[in-house]
């Protein structure tokens, strides 16, 4: 699936839900730290990759709640990415912007005051500001998610810890002589949501 593809698939998947049942709207914000780096620490011929990304992650959130305690969250995470290049005594860094917009179907385990849930659906990336690096090989990509976490209720909104695995199936930074992936395609991030 590409990039591209985000703008018609989401207002259909929400105006199809919203149709079919009454239901409620949440709006509120994620953020956390991404417990793996979007940039592998390699080496090629004395060229060596070392990632030095942001540490932090965040962006708004929306989710439809259906009944039989489902729900569709979507998601759309910023992250800063930064890498730099060393090769003998020259050192080259690249900065730019990774977004993130995940699309997941949501059940909850219980209708306890905290209930655990788990997350499942599909992720697009998109990468930006990497002007002069080489390395870029695709600016978007798609993957799929897993997510567990814990809802708990707030006397005016919820509040969600949770963890994510996110597996892409194309990288978006390569090593194109040396033919080696510089993306870290297993992502793992902690987060936790509040919303209204």
């Amino acid at each position: 699936m590409d990039f591209r593809t985000i703008p018609r698939l989401l207002p259909l998947l929400l105006a199809a839900a919203s149709a079919a049942l009454p239901q409620k709207l949440s709006l509120g914000v994620k953020a956390g730290v991404p417990l793996t780096d979007l940039v592998k620490s390699e080496s090629w011929k004395g060229l060596r990759y070392r990632p030095q990304s942001g540490r932090y992650i965040f962006g708004p959130t929306l989710e439809l709640h259906l009944p039989a305690r489902f729900s569709i969250e979507v998601d759309a995470l910023y992250r800063p990415l930064k890498y730099r290049t060393e090769l003998a005594s020259t050192v080259a860094e690249y900065s730019g912007s990774a977004w993130q917009f995940p699309v997941l179907g949501k059940i909850r385990l219980s209708r306890s005051f905290v209930a655990p849930y788990l997350a499942a659906g599909v992720a697009f990336n998109r990468l930006s500001g990497l002007k002069d690096a080489a390395e870029v090989n695709y600016s978007s990509a798609a993957g799929w998610v897993l997510g567990f976490g814990l809802e708990g209720r707030l006397p005016v909104g919820r509040i969600s810890p949770e963890v994510r695995y996110t597996k892409w199936r194309t990288e978006n930074l390569r090593n194109a002589p040396g033919g080696f992936n510089l993306s870290n395609l297993n992502q793992f991030e902690a987060l936790v949501g509040i919303t209204f």
